[in-house]
């Protein structure tokens, strides 16, 4: 427990330092991340049975950090397009890919692999204002969620404390950074909910149940839920900002 929550401290830290140096470094930042969750995650659902292959996630990761770098949003929505089309084609040419639960699982991955870096990606090259907001939004929703899961005095549910966290750090986050609270508040109770999608997708993959039903196997889990969270925090601040 102490390596993984190591780990997942270490890789916060790397998209908070990135984000503060220039984008090229928070690409980086994005790119090492996806390719430590993509090997998490692939191994993870090896374990239980299910195959899904670790080079398209984090392939896609990488063309939709670059391709948002390049051409923004129409580039993350190209990668987000392409990430299905090559989990497909793997799964074509590596035969242990091929069941239908494993090309469906290693599609659906990859293409939340892509749309979430891009989004991260789109995010920080609006604002680094808005990037760290969304670092703290994140960041606080999955230390409520471990400090809920981790000890017994928490009154509520590990997935009801990331929701509470990510609202509460919102109102921080716009109250620190942001002319207007309301924007950046919406966009965090979006975050929120890609948090509860991403963990229970991720869960999903690596356990075959659902979040809360028993253990979920992996080392990032909670990187599930920060994929997803920023497609729905870049989402609501496009069309309200």
């Amino acid at each position: 427990v102490g390596l993984e929550l190591a780990l997942l401290v270490a890789v916060t830290a790397f998209l908070f330092l990135g984000n503060a140096l220039s984008p090229q470094w928070f690409a980086v930042a994005v790119v090492v991340t996806g390719l430590l969750w993509g090997y998490d995650l692939a191994g993870a659902a090896g374990h239980r049975g299910l195959w899904v292959g670790a080079v398209p996630i984090i392939l896609s990761v990488t063309a939709g950090t670059l391709a948002s770098y390049r051409f923004g949003n129409t580039g993350m929505a190209a990668a987000t397009v392409g990430a299905v089309l090559l989990a497909l084609a793997w799964s074509v040419l590596t035969p242990r890919f091929r069941p239908l639960e494993s090309i469906a699982t290693g599609a659906l991955l990859s293409a939340i692999g892509a749309f979430g870096s891009g989004a991260l990606m789109v995010l920080r090259l609006r604002s680094e204002a808005e990037m760290t907001s969304f670092l703290l939004v994140a960041a606080v929703a999955v230390a409520a969620s471990w400090l809920a899961a981790s000890t017994d005095l928490a009154p509520v549910d590990p997935l009801t404390a990331a929701v509470l966290g990510a609202l509460g750090a919102g109102v921080l986050a716009g109250a620190i950074w942001s002319e207007d609270l309301w924007p950046t508040v919406v966009a965090a109770a979006a975050a929120a909910a890609g948090l509860v999608a991403g963990r229970n997708v991720g869960s999903l993959a690596r356990s075959g149940g659902f979040f809360l039903t028993g253990a979920t196997q992996g080392s990032l889990v909670h990187l599930d839920g920060m994929i997803m969270a920023a497609g729905g925090f870049w989402l609501v601040l496009h069309l309200l900002v």
